[in-house]
């Protein structure tokens, strides 16, 4: 396994992300950028989604955790660091293999990988944790509802974003019917970058360079990125609308409906301080 992280040592990478030290201690030691998806229509999920992913599942020292179809091998390793045991499901030839070369310079050589579930351990096996990220289902299936221990828990993808937006989870407890429902991670955002990249507006490198220089002078990316010309406002707004899951509409259709005397009923600190603009009562 890799070498274990030191909770005391979380760097800014996971700050306001992970409530765990034990979990961001681990994101902040694991490089993100070490792990290129396994195909090119592959995207990773966003830190923020995983981080809630790894802590809702609440994985233990002793515990097996079984991973179904990663996007990269950036998942199994930083369950490497906090799981007992580790074993990857990874049906598709090619990606296997770009997965095992991944986790070789990693470190992560005792995470075994098999072609399929059954493959993957021996029937009376159970695992504590079960992570499906492929294909989307509103279920987890029965096989692997049986190689789900007595106390255990699983998250698995609902739908066929890429990266999923939703994910559902089961608990099972002693003495109670297994709980099922919508994991907290449907809160969670894409990243800007990569949906502005996705909608054709600029290229991966320009949102790459853009990020290092928002961080240097204490600007958001979008406000980089427009301010560098490589980014129309009105197609921010729109992908940023996207992201939010908000309707978008141009200022025209919106000053059509303005009640202007509704406006002026409030104060423009009001305004400014809540940044919204009332349209109608």
């Amino acid at each position: 396994m890799p070498s274990t992280a030191d909770p005391s040592r979380s760097e800014a990478k996971t700050q306001g992300l992970a409530r765990d030290r034990r979990v961001a201690a681990v994101f902040d030691a694991v490089v993100r950028d070490s792990y290129a998806p396994l195909e090119a229509s592959l995207r990773e999920m966003a830190d923020e989604a995983l981080v809630r992913m790894v802590e809702d599942l609440q994985v233990q020292p002793d515990s097996r955790v079984l991973i179904v179809e990663p996007f990269s091998g950036y998942l199994p390793t930083v369950l490497a660091h906090l799981a007992g045991e580790v074993t990857v499901v990874c049906s598709h030839g090619g990606r296997s293999k770009r997965l095992a070369e991944q986790l070789r310079r990693a470190g992560a050589v005792d995470i075994r990988i098999a072609a399929y579930v059954e493959e993957a351990s021996a029937e009376a096996v159970r695992y504590d944790r079960i992570v499906v990220l492929q294909p989307a289902n509103d279920e987890l299936g029965p096989v692997l509802q049986q190689r789900l221990s007595p106390r255990g828990r699983a998250v698995w993808s609902v739908d066929k974003a890429m990266p999923p937006r939703r994910m559902r989870r089961l608990l099972r407890v002693d003495g109670a019917p297994p709980l099922e429902e919508d994991l907290d991670l449907v809160h969670y955002m894409p990243m800007l970058g990569d949906m502005l990249v996705e909608a054709g507006v600029v290229l991966h490198q320009e949102v790459a360079d853009a990020v290092h220089a928002a961080a240097e002078r204490g600007r958001r990316l979008g406000e980089e990125l427009v301010a560098r010309g490589a980014v129309r406002e009105d197609d921010l707004y729109r992908v940023l609308a996207m992201q939010r899951h908000l309707p978008f509409t141009q200022t025209a259709g919106i000053l059509d409906r303005l009640d202007v005397q509704l406006v002026r009923r409030l104060p423009r600190k009001y305004l400014d301080h809540y940044q919204f603009l009332p349209i109608c009562e």
